[in-house]
């Protein structure tokens, strides 16, 4: 760990938002050593497919530009190569807006914290919901963890997604930006002794299309606290006003994933008097 920590090696790391956990990497990888250059794109595992869910007509690109890889190898070790561009040390794509960002660190955030409470619960038993799961809930063959090989990401509406357990926050009357990972937590229980959770973040257009923008995933034990925190893997959005955060829940991600159990109906109970999702936003002007 100290060698990394004391490394002279100009290091440069480029992962997706929608490529398994590489953000993820991006971020653990700047904890642990210096690094040069950081890039987070919303390409797929290969780097040649835009894989942003709001991806538009008029998005930027969005796949790995072989030539900017060979300009970071040049700028580091061709001596009459130009010198790094301080102000451009990190980038990263912001879906939705489908614009790429530059700065010489990572956007400054605050936590905001969302009530999942449905609208209009009234003390007592509406602020406990009982959700009985099926088989069936997917994000499809071809998602983040499994599109590789030259596969591409399908990026499909799941306004009529099987299996879930949904929860729409307010329409938003500002315009919504996100950088980084959030977190689900609730006081919620399973009638197994063990049960997957699936936790995914989800945008809501006006005319209803829902598309998947982050999940989070975590085993519930029954021994457990009955406060649950699933942590929402990193992203970054830019919703407008008119839109809605979606939030869903659910007991598997069929195929990718070993449900737990392996067969049988889930019966969840959850107090929505504790149900929250936090994400850091973007401060303005920073």
């Amino acid at each position: 760990m100290a060698a990394l920590a004391n490394t002279g090696t100009a290091v440069g790391l480029w992962g997706s938002w929608w490529d398994g956990a590489t953000a993820d990497a991006v971020f653990r990888a700047q904890e642990m050593m210096p690094i040069a250059e950081a890039r987070i794109g919303p390409w797929n595992h290969e780097g040649n497919q835009h894989a942003s869910p709001l991806e538009h007509a008029t998005a930027e690109p969005g796949t790995v530009a072989l030539d900017a890889v060979v300009a970071f190898f040049n700028r580091y070790l061709r001596t009459d190569a130009p010198p790094s561009d301080s102000a451009r040390r990190v980038q990263w794509y912001v879906a939705g807006a489908e614009r790429w960002r530059a700065a010489s660190r990572w956007p400054r955030t605050t936590m905001r914290t969302w009530s999942v409470m449905p609208a209009g619960a009234m003390a007592g038993a509406d602020m406990l919901q009982r959700w009985s799961t099926a088989e069936g809930a997917t994000t499809g063959k071809n998602n983040r963890w499994t599109a590789g090989l030259a596969r591409p990401v399908d990026i499909s509406e799941r306004a009529e997604a099987r299996g879930i357990h949904s929860f729409q926050l307010p329409v938003l009357t500002d315009a919504l930006s996100v950088f980084g990972a959030g977190v689900f937590t609730c006081r919620l229980a399973a009638d197994q002794s063990a049960a997957t959770l699936h936790v995914y973040v989800e945008s809501v257009d006006p005319a209803g299309h829902v598309r998947l923008l982050a999940e989070g995933m975590q085993t519930i034990v029954r021994s457990a606290e009955p406060e649950v925190s699933v942590r929402i893997r990193p992203v970054a959005f830019m919703l407008p006003v008119g839109w809605r955060i979606r939030l869903s829940l659910a007991n598997e991600d069929a195929p990718t994933f070993e449900r737990v159990p392996q067969t049988g109906a889930v019966v969840w109970t959850i107090d929505t008097r504790s149900c929250t999702l936090t994400f850091p936003i973007e401060e303005s002007g920073w």
